[in-house]
């Protein structure tokens, strides 16, 4: 299946590309003090046996690796925290797409298994089509999920990209069910974008506490957001409301390490002030007087449409298994 061999043997070779460019740094016999001292007792075997680079290990013997030397990497690439808790669930997500049985996965497991190679791959810095083939998985997981429990539609990952959001959510993006007339303008409200997003996700992930909603600013072009700098400490959700769709990021607890610099801080109040430009020329940036133009574009989770119809999901499923 595509997400189990296709996907396994990308996210290798980003892995391979990103250790070879990272681990010499580390010293002279950064082979044997920060990889073979690291492998398991087969893996160990398989070196003396004459694998000597990195490019011949397996990818779980390249998460291992990874694991092991998180520390001397993390700190000077400035890695995310959460990223190592990614490193290791990918561990066992190749252990369970190697020693899978002839049934089915579940989609929901694929969908999550998906969503945490994609953020593992965003993190190593991967080519953009290597991330993109993992957001097609992670979509057609959650095509398969809302059929199964009769959801008239599903959400279309998007990564990095330069179009304007109400260009980019076209007709073959899927989309969120029976859209109200107001939303469908544009308008909505939080609590509203909060609902449609958890009853997507079939799970209550965004609540008032941890989400921030914005529509819009038809006038500027804009998503004006005030939050509380101590959110930033958090796992933060922003939702982005638009006339073609809904936008949702999530800014993980620490990874923005400086926001009082990184943004304009208004100190009256103690928020951070930001407005995310959805203009062309500066598509998901900060665009606020007195912040650093902030790029949003590597917080994106997924973005939804108002018009696809639950058939045309059904038919999109229908033609993607026939290529298979």
């Amino acid at each position: 299946m595509l997400y189990s061999h296709d996907l396994v043997q990308t996210a290798t070779a980003e892995l391979v590309g990103f250790l070879l460019a990272h681990l010499p740094a580390l010293g002279d016999d950064w082979w044997t003090t920060h990889v073979e001292k690291h492998l398991s007792f087969d893996q160990k075997r398989r070196v003396k046996g004459g694998v000597g680079t990195l490019d011949q290990l397996d990818f779980a013997a390249l998460l291992r690796v990874f694991d092991r030397n998180w520390y001397e990497l993390s700190q000077p690439l400035n890695l995310p925290r959460e990223g190592r808790n990614w490193v290791r669930e990918l561990q066992t997500v190749r252990n369970k797409w190697a020693h899978r049985s002839a049934r089915p996965m579940p989609a929901s497991d694929v969908y999550r298994d998906m969503d945490t190679l994609g953020r593992f791959l965003v993190m190593l810095g991967a080519k953009r089509e290597s991330v993109a083939a993992v957001e097609a998985a992670k979509t057609a997981a959650f095509d398969d999920m809302a059929v199964a429990h009769g959801v008239p539609g599903s959400s279309a990952p998007v990564g990095g990209t330069s179009a304007p959001a109400d260009q980019e959510m076209t007709q073959t993006d899927a989309a969120v069910s029976s859209v109200p007339p107001a939303t469908a303008m544009g308008r909505m409200n939080k609590s509203a974008a909060i609902k449609r997003v958890n009853s997507c996700l079939q799970r209550d992930v965004l609540d008032g506490t941890n989400t921030r909603f914005s529509n819009v600013n038809s006038a500027r072009d804009v998503w004006w957001f005030n939050i509380p700098l101590k959110k930033f400490e958090q796992e933060l959700h922003l939702l982005c409301a638009g006339k073609a769709g809904l936008i949702w990021l999530t800014i993980e607890a620490n990874s923005v390490p400086n926001p009082e610099g990184t943004f304009r801080l208004r100190q009256d109040k103690g928020l951070i002030d930001f407005e995310i430009s959805c203009a062309p020329e500066r598509y998901m940036r900060d665009v606020k007087s007195g912040g650093s133009g902030y790029d949003f574009r590597p917080h994106i989770r997924r973005k939804w449409s108002w018009n696809t119809k639950p058939e045309e999901i059904i038919e999109r499923q229908r033609d993607r298994r026939t290529r298979e």
